[in-house]
């Protein structure tokens, strides 16, 4: 749907020197977050790196995209300020949701988030701040 509307949330910059974002409302946040059907909502993942370099999180943090009524057909996670590889069980909760994900640093997970969003597509996004 190329050329639609613009999306109603996008992440316009990731903060330098702080824990967020900046979004295309001009607010600030601080925290994780996650952009679902056109809305932020704070996101608490309780995320670690594992001494494999794996990104470990709890399935249930990500309970918003079961209950969602519209489920996104991706989502790309913002890993921190390196990309990280994201846990086989997480890969496998969200793929039994029917969602596709991806895994990329946050500055370029923001990024493509706005652009596919922009393209009207179907896409969410959970960000880690960039430490």
């Amino acid at each position: 749907m190329a050329g639609g509307p613009t999306p109603a949330v996008q992440i316009d910059s990731v903060l330098r020197h702080c824990r967020g974002f900046q979004l295309s409302s001009g607010l600030e946040v601080n925290e994780p977050i996650i952009v679902l059907n056109g809305e932020a909502l704070l996101w608490r993942p309780r995320a670690r790196i594992d001494s494999s370099g794996v990104l470990m999180m709890d399935t249930n943090t990500l309970a918003v995209f079961e209950i969602s009524i519209t489920k996104p057909d991706m989502v790309i996670i913002g890993t921190g300020a390196r990309n990280e590889f994201l846990e086989r069980s997480v890969r496998e909760y969200l793929h039994n949701l029917g969602i596709n994900v991806d895994t990329m640093d946050t500055r370029n997970a923001a990024s493509t988030f706005n652009v596919l969003a922009a393209e009207g597509r179907n896409v969410a996004v959970a960000l880690l701040p960039a430490e």
